[in-house]
């Protein structure tokens, strides 16, 4: 498998002479600005290659600088090896390595072994083990052609999927992430506040899903989103969101950048999980242009129960970190209201820290500037459907009427998902009718004044080409079986 791989690769790709990216990048332990020792493209995944400078190399795999020493997040390799498969031209191996998150595990092992024949498990355990890398490797090799049958549900599915019950909160929070309200409260937040007309970086990107809204509303500028976890941003990349720029770094040890290089920097539901948060916080401010804006949102702070395992501070804290600049903090769910009643925050929205204590979740915004305004706007087209319209994927099809309305009825994944995004109960209705006329709109890409309360109540949202699957089969082609 791997060697006809190979060979398909030499075959696609060209010599390119030199890396470049929206803004300049810099290594991030010495700073220096990287010389291209190695650069390909793939007719459909991209750019590979290697970034050299004094003290590292570093590679560039399917379009993305992967700026880490060491073991890749998420997957079982590190930089040194991927460069290696680089040098030898072994593109489509490197990726391999780059997005296989390991063998799945197998908890109960040892309490069976005394069930089952000497050595039985252990047989089965390697046969499933190769089985899984072979799935893999045609999954990947799949994604080189244009007809591939991949999805962004099958793949989040497959990479997901073997890590166990636990991994299950990541799979649905990235697959159904489209109308949470640590997404929909973001995207108002972010709407009533000038972002400058220079590049915006987003931090701690994840898949994409806001630096596709980024891209949306703000054309003909640069939007490059960070993260560690090179997997999801290979699904941003080739899939949510396309059209921005991606590299992986470790966001505790700086950011590649050079000062003043961005007019916003954005960060969403992240920022607790940090441990450097003063770190993160100065490199936030070092990044920023004069006149730019910090925005973090969705923060989770310490005098509330936490669902997940995080570091959260006190919202005297966070503020503290930005005590050199013009600061606003705001309760989440304000700023959600405002949202579904169809308008952004303004100042007068803000509140001390002392009186936030007992809220969830909090919005920061903080600028060099001396003021700090925000006017409180209606906001037009709504934020979550400004791209490619399509159906929720928290609805599943249970019917079809006899003038050809469709049937739809909200399912959540899992009761902790319900737990941790209830809002949702009150927005999402539980059962939907699509008349004809609107499901013959989404089937042209077109916007009508139909699709407006479906649109309203986020059954209708802005949602990627081959982004659902439509059934099994597409999840079995995708596995190669």
């Amino acid at each position: 498998m791997i060697t006809q791989v190979e060979q398909l690769a030499e075959r696609q790709f060209e010599s390119r002479s030199k890396f470049r990216f929206p803004v300049p990048l810099h290594c991030p332990a010495c700073g220096a600005v990287f010389e291209t020792q190695r650069l390909s493209r793939h007719e459909r995944l991209g750019l590979f290659g290697v970034l050299a400078c004094d003290c590292a190399r570093y590679p560039v795999v399917a379009d993305i600088p992967i700026l880490v020493d060491g073991m890749v997040t998420g997957a079982r390799c590190t930089t040194a090896r991927l460069c290696r498969l680089l040098d030898d031209d072994k593109i489509l191996e490197a990726l391999f390595e780059a997005v296989y998150p390991g063998q799945p595990s197998c908890s109960d092992r040892r309490s069976l072994n005394w069930l089952l024949p000497a050595g039985w498990l252990a047989r089965q355990a390697r046969r499933a083990r190769r089985q899984h890398r072979e799935m893999w490797l045609r999954a990947v090799s799949g994604l080189q052609r244009d007809n591939t049958s991949a999805t962004v549900e099958a793949l989040l599915d497959l990479y997901f999927g073997v890590r166990g019950i636990r991994d299950c909160s990541s799979r649905d929070y990235f697959t159904y992430r489209w109308s949470q309200p640590r997404h929909l409260a973001p995207l108002g937040l972010v709407c009533g506040v000038n972002l400058g007309s220079g590049p915006l970086l987003d931090v701690g990107c994840g898949a994409g899903h806001h630096a596709r809204f980024l891209v949306d509303s703000t054309p003909g500028r640069s939007t490059v989103g960070v993260d560690r976890h090179f997997f999801l941003l290979f699904v941003a990349r080739h899939y949510i969101a396309p059209s921005a720029c991606y590299v992986c770094c470790d966001l505790q040890e700086g950011l590649p950048f050079e000062d003043r290089t961005f007019t916003a920097v954005i960060c969403i539901n992240t920022f607790h999980f940090l441990r450097t948060k003063a770190l993160c916080a100065r490199e936030f401010k070092r990044v920023l242009g004069n006149q730019g804006h910090i925005v973090l949102a969705a923060l989770r702070q310490r005098f509330m129960p936490q669902p997940t395992h995080n570091l959260a501070l006190s919202p005297t804290r966070y503020a503290a970190l930005f005590s050199d600049m013009t600061t606003l903090l705001m309760d989440d769910a304000e700023i959600l209201k405002t949202y579904l009643e169809g308008r952004t925050p303004s100042t007068a929205d803000a509140r001390p820290a002392a009186d936030l204590r007992g809220t969830p979740l909090i919005s920061l915004i903080a600028t060099p500037r001396a003021e700090l305004a925000l006017a409180g706007k209606a906001l037009g087209r709504w934020p979550h459907a400004r791209g490619r319209l399509g159906i929720n994927p928290i609805y599943r099809e249970t019917g079809t009427e006899l003038d050809g309305s469709q049937l739809l009825e909200r399912r959540f994944p899992s009761q902790s998902y319900v737990d941790e995004n209830r809002e949702m109960l009150d927005y999402l209705p539980t059962e939907v009718r699509l008349e004809p006329d609107v499901l013959s709109a989404l089937r042209l890409g077109q916007c009508i004044p139909e699709m407006e309360p479906h649109i309203r109540s986020s059954v209708i949202i802005d949602l990627p080409a081959d982004y659902r699957c439509t059934g099994t089969a597409t999840v079995l082609k995708m596995q190669g079986n």
